[in-house]
């Protein structure tokens, strides 16, 4: 049983009954039984004994190499055994040994015990003495050390060193005569440490903090510069524009290290001009912020350390104002001193260029710059001060950031009162309430409570003008100006110290540009967006506004906007006073016809006041306003020149309805009726597409020019020398009032187009909604107002343009009808007489065709040089036409004329044909045909019928029975009937055609 117990997993699975232990030996045995009790036969039974024989012989088998295989195990377990045994054993004994030893020596200290402590006392003053040994020694090398660091700028190290010392020797090494100096030293080093430390950290604050941004900026404006010098080297009356200096698009990382290292060399020095790229440029800045945030923190430290927190505090803020003044005036030098160096003259003469400032954008851009960084370097320090507050000994009461942009607003006020002269009779102050800089003594009036300062006395008398009137702080001031403009020089301008005590820095010292109020144009946008970002920063209301805020809009709105309107009210007055309007004053360029000074004046004041429109989009309904004002009395004025021009004389007057009477061609010009039949001819449509081309006149009923004889010819024929203009100034006024109102309208036209499209996308699309983000609801409106009032201003300049145009259609067609009434004043008193009969030959023409070709003449001698060839083509192209038509409409005004009669009708019209020939430059051949009209009448009737049968229908009918009635009654023929049989040929002649 035993034996098949200790192997069950080797019978087959038919003897498994799943038990286990002894249940399942018994299980097994029990199955052999009952298999064996089943069997049959001896073979059965014979065949279950194999398999169970076979069974055990395989357990035997996997018995033998269990024993085999565990037996070196065995082996090494006894003997490990027996190791442990032996080691116990020495153990127990060693422990027995070391009881009786302690036994032993418990016995003999009890018999030592004086002599030990008399050694132990002995031990304890000797480790003293030489501990005090070697502080001395360490004191003597202190100085060295505090030295060392110093120079090295590591200032927590010198600290902490310094503490350390003094304590050292005020405690344990008080008693120490020999360190008595040494302890006098090191306690006066200790007490003004401190003022070392915050004059550092005014460094790192103002100088070294900004010191990228600077060199960067300077970098950026110096490659600018010689840019533009080199493009203007070639072309001096070239027009520069202001040179900005992008802004990185890195920031600064503003986190705090509690790791206090040694500052790097990037801190410590500026970095080199160079040109790097963009990511080296990054790179560069991330390391000079990390290095500033570290050197920062251990200057801190260092402070708190000494417990002079507070101090600190008091010469940050007393100091402020007068170091933010330093960074503009350092930026201002050194603009000066690189424009100095290209060759270029930084003059304040009062000239035009000087209102637009080429480089104070530039200035206001760097000092933007370097006053955010200056703002990160506080919230830098107030974060460390804020950290350290908890475990500092003491109490403090920190400043705020709204402190630091509150200072910086009262500089730029004081920066912006000078350069837009705000009141040159005034000394500049930062804010009325206080003085701009810290004088020593003197509180913050930020921080503190102001304090009403005493009247300073003035001395009885004054030697500024003698040889001996040199104090010492004059002379001191001289040495520091030879000093500055030696640093200037060398471009050291970075290293200039920020200690001036005696004398405290003004802006007004160092200027970039002449002072004037124009200059708001250059600085509104920058400083205007500045103002958002201080307002921003602030957290202030929509309601509320910053000081800066209220003194930009209180400049532009009640001193710039009146002082503009002022200037170009009288600019305009100046260009239109009586003298000078009525005179014709032209400005002749060879690339622009004659032009009134007075339209060239205003066209320069309108761009002006759209370029003031877009430099300053809050006011630009102000500016539009005043722009409308200006073209308005100009439309005005004009058009009262016109209506001078224009106006009868006396007599007309007289003989006319009471009130203004005008010549006949402004009468017909104001018929609406008229006015829109001379529109649609054709020699109106030439001169709009702006076309010189000579138009083929060769057939007069086909002419182009037709319809206007016509229509001239149904009119009324016989005008009166006072419904003409003869004055020659007057016809020059016309064309120079043609040529300059057409050439402003132009103008005008593309500004207000311009002005439209740039208003709608750029201005209200960007500015203006930018700006509302920052406004109350109130201001919001203000804005909505503004932009409905710019939009009414754009549609009355629109409304004027169209005035403008009319003025200068009206006065090019007064000056074309006024040609072609001329003609028929010198022509018609001629050629409506009842005879035409000369009894001699006569060689000359008649007077009133002589009168008329001198009057062609100077008509065309008073428009040459002021109108343009397609205008001086419309006024003299068709004047052939209409005179032909003229003469051949006069037979029906003649009762009789004879052959000397035609011969001089033909030489008046080839008189009036050589003057237009000069005039135009080219025949007229509608006079051609008017001499082939008269020169029918040399025959008889029947002659005249065949001519007309052979040449075709030449002229009208009209025509052609005034010059058959005409033939009838010079032959003196007295039966009606053969002139109405000859008409009614002439009329079948024209019914055959006809079909």
């Amino acid at each position: 049983m035993a034996y098949y117990s200790s192997f069950p997993s080797s019978f087959p699975s038919t003897y498994n009954t799943g038990g286990s232990g002894g249940k399942s030996q018994g299980s097994l045995l029990q199955v052999v039984i009952r298999k064996l009790a089943e069997s049959y036969d001896d073979d059965e039974r014979r065949q279950h004994y194999e398999e169970i024989q076979a069974d055990l012989d395989v357990a035997e088998e996997n018995l033998h190499s269990l024993v085999d295989e565990h037996q070196d195990k065995l082996h090494s377990t006894l003997a490990t055994f027996q190791k442990i045994d032996v080691t116990v054993k020495e153990s127990q004994f060693k422990v027995h040994q070391v009881r009786e030893n302690l036994a032993l020596s418990r016995v003999q200290l009890q018999c030592k015990r004086e002599a030990l402590k008399r050694l132990y006392f002995d031990n304890v003053k000797h480790k003293i003495m030489l501990k005090l040994l070697n502080q001395v020694d360490d004191m003597k090398h202190v100085p060295e050390k505090l030295q060392s660091y110093r120079l090295e700028k590591k200032y927590y190290e010198a600290t902490e060193l310094l503490k350390n010392a003094v304590s050292l020797l005020e405690k344990d090494l008080s008693n120490i005569e020999a360190l008595r100096e040494l302890r006098v030293e090191l306690k006066h080093l200790k007490d003004s440490f401190h003022e070392e430390l915050i004059d550092e950290l005014q460094h790192q604050l103002y100088v070294k903090a900004t010191g990228f941004a600077y060199q960067s900026a300077i970098n950026q404006f110096s490659h600018s510069i010689q840019q533009q010098h080199s493009r203007t080297s070639s072309d001096v009356s070239s027009r520069s524009s202001p040179l900005p200096i992008p802004r990185s698009s890195t920031k600064h990382s503003r986190h705090s290290s509690k790791t206090i290292t040694e500052p790097t060399s990037i801190l410590l020095t500026p970095p080199p001009v160079i040109e790097t790229s963009i990511n080296e440029e990054v790179e560069a800045s991330m390391e000079h912020q990390s290095a500033l945030v570290e050197y920062i923190s251990s200057l801190v430290e260092s402070l708190s350390m000494l417990g002079k927190v507070p101090e600190m505090l008091d010469a940050i803020q007393k100091k402020m104002l007068q170091e933010l003044v330093l960074i503009i005036e350092k930026a201002s030098i050194r603009i000066a001193q690189l424009v100095k160096d290209e060759g270029v003259s930084l003059e304040m003469a009062p000239s035009s260029k000087c209102t637009n400032p080429k480089y104070l954008e530039t200035l206001l851009e760097m000092c933007f710059q370097q006053f955010d960084d200056v703002v990160a370097a506080h919230s830098l320090l107030l974060k460390c001060l804020t950290k350290i507050k908890a475990t500092y000994k003491g109490t403090y009461e920190l400043y705020s950031e709204i402190d630091v942009w509150t200072a910086i607003q009262h500089v730029l006020r004081d920066l912006l009162e000078i350069y837009l002269a705000v009141d040159e009779e005034k000394p500049h102050t930062a804010m009325s309430a206080f003085t701009p800089f810290a004088i020593a003594g003197h509180e913050f009036v930020i921080f503190k409570k102001k304090v009403a300062t005493k009247t300073r006395k003035q001395p009885l008398f004054r030697f500024d003008n003698s040889r001996h009137a040199l104090s010492v702080s004059s002379y001191i001031k001289e040495q520091r100006d030879k000093e500055l403009a030696a640093q200037v020089q060398s471009g050291q301008v970075a290293q200039l110290e920020h200690n001036f005590e005696d004398n405290q820095p003004s802006i007004s010292q160092h200027i970039v540009c002449k002072p004037s109020a124009r200059n708001i144009t250059v600085m509104y946008s920058p400083v205007r967006d500045f103002v958002l970002k201080i307002e921003e920063a602030m957290q202030l209301q929509p309601d509320t506004h910053c000081d800066l805020y209220q003194f930009l809009q209180d400049f532009v709105e009640n001193r710039f906007l009146d002082t503009i309107q002022i200037e170009f009210q009288e600019k305009m007055d100046n260009a239109l006073k009586p003298e000078a309007r009525d005179s014709i004053k032209v400005l002749r360029n060879s690339n622009k016809p004659a032009l009134l000074a007075s339209s060239v004046i205003l066209w320069d004041s309108l761009k002006e006041l759209y370029q003031l429109m877009l430099d300053i989009p809050m006011y630009s309904a102000n500016f539009l306003s005043i722009a409308y004002n200006l073209l308005q009395t100009y439309v005005e004025i004009t058009l009262n020149m016109f209506n001078d021009c224009v106006s009868a004389s006396p007599g007309a007057a007289a003989a006319n309805v009471p009130g203004p009477s005008l010549v006949a061609a402004a009468v017909w010009v104001g018929d609406r009726e008229r006015l829109k039949s001379l529109v649609n001819f054709s020699s109106w449509e030439l001169l709009m597409t702006k076309k010189h081309k000579r138009v083929d006149t060769s057939s007069g009923k086909n002419s182009i020019y037709n319809e206007e004889s016509q229509l001239l010819l149904s009119s009324r024929k016989n005008y009166e020398r006072s419904e003409m203009i003869f004055e020659h100034d007057s016809i020059k006024l016309l064309c120079v009032l043609n040529e300059s109102m057409e050439w402003l309208g132009v103008k005008l036209e593309e500004m207000i187009k311009d002005m439209s499209g740039k208003w709608k996308e750029e201005i209200d699309g960007s500015m203006m909604s930018r700006l509302k983000k920052h406004f109350s609801v109130h201001e919001q409106q203000a804005v909505v107002d503004n932009d409905v009032q710019t939009r009414e201003s754009i549609e009355s300049l629109s409304h004027c343009l169209r005035e403008i145009k009319e003025i200068s259609r009206a006065a090019i067609m007064v000056l074309h009808l006024e040609i072609r009434f001329h003609c028929f004043y010198f022509l018609m008193p001629t050629l409506t007489q009842s005879t035409y009969v000369c009894e001699h030959e006569v060689a000359d023409c008649d007077s009133g065709v002589k009168e008329l070709a001198n009057d062609l003449t100077s008509l065309k001698m008073n428009t040459v040089g002021i109108l343009t060839l397609p205008k001086q083509s419309y006024l003299f192209d068709g004047v052939g036409h209409l005179v032909a038509a003229i003469f051949i409409n006069s037979t029906s005004f003649l009762n009789k004329i004879n052959i000397n009669g035609v011969k001089k009708m033909c030489r008046n019209i080839q008189h009036i044909q050589s003057c237009l020939s000069k005039i135009t430059s080219v025949r007229e051949k509608d006079l051609d045909l008017a001499q082939k009209y008269f020169a029918m009448l040399y025959v008889n009737e029947e002659e005249f019928l065949k001519l007309v049968m052979e040449q075709g229908r030449v002229f009208n009918q009209v025509d052609y029975v005034s010059a058959l009635t005409l033939l009838y009654n010079s032959q003196g023929h007295t039966n009606p009937v053969r002139l109405d049989n000859n008409i009614k040929k002439l009329e079948q002649m024209f019914d055959d055609d006809a079909c």
